[in-house]
């Protein structure tokens, strides 16, 4: 190690605790077709895809285009040399291959920045604990769920093992606060230019990767001089526009959906029109408070100093950049609360890495015994930080081990029958359905599984990987069918008749026993044609008759 290294080499500690951890909480949780997994990852890697076959995808809502354009560029790196339809192919046998890679990009990007966070902050402040402290908050996403659990599905997959927007916004927030320190840090006005390039670089693509990052954005809006605001937005938009490309066309959509979700009192654009439920929303707050209270606490503290700082009139510079920065965490916690998920906070718990660095630099930096202080709290906080993945590494292995078990048991029992998933289904070719999201673009998929079907169970549609096909036609086709997914959905009314056959500790199991399906679309078509021939009565009386089958009608 060289002598200029040395003292950088702290810095590599949690860093290398959060890449190893990455590897094995994923290795612990099983594949990414298993029902507590598949979603998104699976919608990420196929809309990559789609992205290589010159196709814009079709999931948009978060945009989430930067990691789409990650998992496609990982695809094209392993099949350099083949086809589309050959490295889509190759793709779709072995999808888990492509998902591990990119989790291992996501883990490895996470990696350097936070070491580059840290060395940035040493080489300013020579400051081994300055430094560290910067690292603290990514140890809390080894254990940050990455989707709010429902029973039975108390133990999921978390942040930093998944493939989705939070994980590859780990590495986009520390970049965002090393420009933020760099602000922090600057001298002059002039000397803040290439930060505010970089800054408004980094934030059009931390609105790409996903829309909870927008909060983040009233800090440099608030600190910068009105010139560097305008330079900020101008590169921030055009950082947006380059990240979301593929998406051009579809950008009404988008702003309609980010309308909707202001607009609404639900969460995610549902609800009446308004701004948000008073009760909720505080209820939601209180489930924030619950779950990260060391946080709060020290945002808390953050308001403190502040206010004290008012009171004996002396705000000086550090003061505004802990102000503007708690400030800005707490603006993006209360847009997650308006739309819940524990996730969304990402973006608002990676910016406690400049939070601790300017509180500690505002009060303990300057004395040796609180130096002190804070350095065996750095250290309770990573090896408390290590224990609680493994901890949580060792459920997750005991959840997946059930639904491996249960995977391979039904798939022994009822050999021979037709398996058809439906949401929260193990198996790699309904994890495959789930990430095309029904779209029928892809002959690949359908060569290499012809017998496989997907039940939507929110369209009551069942579809092959072409299309959409009729129940009582799969019934015909084969000995039997078997509907498999999550453990506590219930079929009635339908117009499928289904006996429970088993229900494990995730997922269930029912024979499809009979389907009226396709009488209700034949009555339902007579209908249409009796109308327009002019035979209102007979029309309607079929249309009854349809409506009685319990099949959602067109």
């Amino acid at each position: 190690m060289s002598k200029a290294f040395r003292p950088y080499a702290a810095f590599l500690i949690v860093p290398s605790i959060v890449f190893i951890f990455s590897i094995l909480l994923k290795s612990a949780a099983g594949p990414y077709w298993l029902a507590s997994n598949f979603d998104p990852a699976y919608q990420y890697l196929v809309n990559g895809l789609r992205l290589l076959k010159g196709l814009v995808p079709n999931h948009t809502d978060h945009p989430g285009t930067p990691l789409q354009m990650l998992c496609g560029a990982v695809c094209w790196v392993f099949n350099i040399g083949h086809s589309v339809s050959q490295t889509a192919t190759r793709v779709f046998i072995s999808p888990e291959f492509y998902l591990h890679t990119v989790c291992v990009v996501l883990a490895g990007l996470a990696f350097c920045t936070s070491f580059l966070l840290a060395a940035y902050v040493y080489r300013k402040t020579n400051d081994g604990i300055a430094a560290l402290l910067t690292q603290l908050p990514v140890l809390s996403f080894l254990i940050l769920k990455s989707w709010d659990p429902y029973a039975p599905f108390s133990t999921v997959l978390p942040v930093v093992a998944n493939v989705f927007p939070e994980t590859l916004l780990i590495s986009v927030v520390n970049l965002f606060n090393m420009c933020l320190l760099k602000i922090f840090f600057a001298k002059a006005s002039k000397d803040e230019y290439p930060a505010v390039v970089s800054w408004g670089f980094i934030s059009g693509l931390g609105v790409a990767v996903k829309i909870t990052f927008i909060p983040l954005l009233v800090i440099p809006w608030i600190i910068l001089s009105w010139k560097n605001k305008i330079i900020f937005t101008i590169v921030l938009a055009a950082s947006f526009i380059l990240w979301t490309l593929p998406i051009v066309s579809v950008y009404p959509t988008l702003w309609h959906w980010v309308v909707n979700i202001v607009t609404h009192k639900g969460s995610l654009g549902l609800g009446g029109a308004g701004l948000m439920e008073k009760h909720e929303y505080f209820m939601n707050w209180g489930n924030i408070f619950h779950e990260h209270k060391i946080l709060i606490i020290f945002l808390f503290l953050a308001m403190v100093l502040c206010f004290g700082q008012l009171v004996m009139k002396k705000w000086g510079r550090e003061t505004s950049f802990i102000c503007v920065t708690a400030f800005g965490i707490i603006l993006q916690f209360a847009a997650v609360a308006k739309n819940p998920g524990m996730h969304y906070l990402s973006p608002g718990m990676g910016l406690f890495s400049v939070l601790f660095f300017l509180l500690y630099w505002q009060g303990a930096s300057h004395h040796p015994w609180a130096k002190r202080i804070v350095g065996i709290l750095v250290l309770v906080s990573i090896l408390l930080g290590t224990w609680q993945a493994n901890a949580y590494r060792l459920k997750l292995a005991d959840a997946a081990k059930d639904m491996l078990a249960f995977y391979q048991h039904i798939h022994e029992e009822y050999k021979g029958f037709n398996f058809v998933g439906f949401y929260r289904s193990s198996g790699q070719e309904a994890a495959l359905s789930f990430g095309d999201q029904y779209s029928g673009s892809w002959d690949e998929l359908f060569k290499l599984y012809p017998d496989s079907y997907i039940f939507n169970r929110w369209t009551i549609r069942m579809r092959d990987f072409r299309g959409r096909v009729f129940s009582n036609d799969v019934m015909s086709q084969h000995a039997g069918v078997i509907l498999q997914g999550d453990g506590d959905y219930d079929f009635g009314p339908s117009p499928y008749t289904v006996e429970l056959l088993e229900k494990g500790r995730f997922e269930s199991v029912f024979l499809l026993k009979n389907t009226t399906e396709k009488q209700a679309v034949m009555l339902h078509i007579a209908a249409i044609y009796l109308s327009n021939s002019g035979d209102s009565l007979k029309a309607l009386e079929y249309d009854a008759e349809a409506k009685a089958l319990h099949y959602p009608l067109p």
